[in-house]
């Protein structure tokens, strides 16, 4: 019996540990991009439902956040941006960006 307990326990710990890293990743992920674009970060918020246009375009490990970005002018703009690759997830350093208004998605690196 206490080796089924044991075993719950450390399975669940992994699984969060699990959980944070990858958030934690991700986050991380779209904080290099806005720096290697020169944008400043006003705001950024993981999304786990309401996902813009990734809605049903998700994979496995991928997360999307909605950020809002100010470039060097001061132009503030506002995009939905998809960490990870669907084959291997947030193993990969591809994000997916999809601005406000644009009728396309920008694949990227951080």
């Amino acid at each position: 019996m206490t080796t089924i307990v044991l075993a719950v326990v450390l399975g669940a710990a992994a699984l969060a540990w699990c959980g944070v890293w990858h958030f934690r990743r991700s986050a991380a992920m779209v904080d290099k991009w806005a720096a290697k674009h020169d944008f400043g970060i006003v705001g950024k918020e993981a999304r786990f439902f309401r996902q813009g246009p990734f809605v049903g375009h998700n994979y496995g490990g991928q997360m999307v956040f909605r950020v809002v970005v100010e470039d060097r002018e001061g132009q503030v703009r506002k995009a939905y941006v998809r960490s990870g690759y669907f084959a291997i997830g947030r193993m990969s350093d591809r994000l997916t960006v999809a601005w406000d208004g644009a009728a396309e998605w920008i694949d990227d690196t951080c």
